[in-house]
């Protein structure tokens, strides 16, 4: 009885301490498509303006490739957001105190790229309601 009780304990804390981790898979945003008749400058400004008003910074654009930046307190993430007038990517490129580990990194920037994702195809919805 006491082995089972011992058995049962130590399975609570490990899947306790599991489901307690900060670091999840990386998840890019790959092929995203641009479902409305967009070029690809106002594909490009939907990007723009999502990021910005999220806080993040533009730290280069050029050859259809954005390249955006945010720094919350001491954290920063860096992606690559390549783009057509077809669809778009939001690409991990670098970070700084996010835990970055092979295909791992702090939850928190999973979360920022997901509002990034949905700012832009909410911009694009707008884009195309403008036409």
């Amino acid at each position: 009885m006491k082995h089972i009780i011992l058995t049962a304990l130590l399975l609570a804390t490990v899947s306790g301490l599991s489901a307690c981790t900060t670091t999840q898979p990386i998840q890019d945003v790959e092929k995203q498509m641009v479902t409305s008749s967009a070029s690809q400058d106002e594909v490009r400004q939907a990007i723009v303006d999502a990021a910005t008003s999220l806080g993040w910074v533009i730290s280069d654009d050029y050859d259809n490739e954005i390249t955006a930046v945010i720094d919350i307190r001491t954290h920063q993430a860096t992606v690559s957001i390549p783009y057509s007038s077809h669809d778009y990517s939001i690409l991990y490129k670098n970070s700084i105190n996010l835990d970055h580990r092979g295909d791992k990194i702090h939850r928190n920037y999973n979360h920022w790229v997901a509002n990034l994702d949905r700012e832009i195809r909410r911009n694009l919805n707008i884009a195309k309601t403008d036409l």
